[in-house]
């Protein structure tokens, strides 16, 4: 391949430099012969080989004063752009941005509360004022408090109570709005008390506010229908010996088996029985059974009982003693022992 210029071309060229008015331009027509050129093949024996092939044309390399006109109109657009970017400040590496603010709207998430602000509940001060004004009066209305958010497009009003019989209490009056609504709505207005107000305790229901004790003379404590301290006792259908085989090991009697009574301790309940026994004043624990010479199982004056507490439990019958009447522990003991003799008089004296 040969670059050579293209006859077509060379003719136009030719023209264009004859043509009338030439003479004013012809830097114009240089520069055009200049910037093209066309690349053809060579003429070759070869059957339909020639100028029958399109031709290519590229651009032709500029001579340097173009490249240096391309240039300076390059950096004089470049010139305009950055006159019209805004200036950035420069800045040190590692700081921080000093410009950035959180942007403030209407509808920004309450802190803590994760319910976006309802901005026109939260400008509906005055009619929560005016709403808690006609229920109470204003002598009783002091200062606004606080708004809150409690859920989509609903928030509560507080104010001061200036009650002086409700110190430290606040009116809540809560707001609604509807779905695109521009209103708001009042919905309540109520008197709550504050972390340091005067407030009644918790009501507790009586069976669980009762303690041992409590139970004065004149006094009625009804036991509830499914008391599980008590099981229900032997009927007329109920063989005697079957219910006494159940339990044979302590021995159970007829009339400890519920006889004559609609309901008998139950297991549960002995077994809390015992347990509070054996802890008590007179359980093996006590002080005072603890400084015993000996325990009550071996004393004369304890009385044995029957039933399914005989094998730890006794009444002591000894009126010197600190258990007299009671029901004590057989691990309990006093020095009031019936085996705790005096000593022997010395036959010397």
């Amino acid at each position: 391949m040969r670059a050579t210029p293209s006859p077509v071309l060379a003719s136009v060229m030719t023209s264009c430099a004859q043509s009338p008015g030439s003479s004013d331009s012809p830097p114009k027509a240089q520069h055009t012969a200049v910037r093209y050129s066309v690349l053809v093949p060579e003429k070759t024996e070869a059957p339909g080989a020639g100028f029958s092939h399109a031709a290519r044309i590229r651009p032709a390399v500029a001579p340097s004063t173009a490249r240096d006109a391309a240039r300076c109109r390059t950096d004089r657009g470049d010139e305009r752009i950055a006159r019209t970017l805004p200036r950035v400040p420069e800045m040190d590496p590692g700081s921080s941005v000093g410009h950035n603010r959180p942007v403030v709207t209407t509808t920004d998430t309450e802190a803590g509360s994760g319910v976006r602000l309802d901005a026109v509940l939260r400008n509906a001060r005055q009619l929560a004022h005016d709403a808690v004004v006609d229920e109470v009066g204003a002598p009783l209305v002091g200062e606004h408090v606080d708004f809150a958010m409690d859920a989509e497009r609903l928030g509560t009003h507080t104010f001061q109570c200036i009650d002086p019989a409700y110190i430290g209490w606040h009116w809540a009056v809560t707001l609604a709005r509807a779905p695109r609504a521009k209103s708001a709505t009042v919905c309540e207005v109520v008197l709550l008390p504050g972390p340091e107000s005067l407030v009644a305790p918790e009501w507790v229901p009586w069976s669980e506010r009762i303690r041992p004790g409590d139970l004065g003379v004149g006094d009625v404590l009804p036991t509830q229908a499914d008391d599980e301290r008590l099981t229900a006792g032997a009927t007329g259908n109920d063989e005697l010996d079957a219910i006494v085989d159940r339990d044979d090991i302590r021995s159970m009697t007829g009339w400890e088996a519920g006889l004559t009574r609609p309901r008998v301790l139950s297991v549960y309940g002995r077994d809390g029985a015992a347990e509070r026994w054996d802890g008590g004043e007179f359980g093996p624990a006590a002080a005072m059974a603890e400084a015993a010479p000996k325990p009550c199982a071996t004393c004369g004056f304890l009385i044995n009982i029957a039933g399914p507490f005989s094998r730890a439990f006794g009444v002591c019958a000894n009126e010197f003693a600190p258990a007299d009447g009671r029901l004590v522990s057989l691990a309990y003991g006093c020095g009031a022992h019936s085996e705790v003799l005096q000593p022997a008089a010395d036959e010397s004296d």
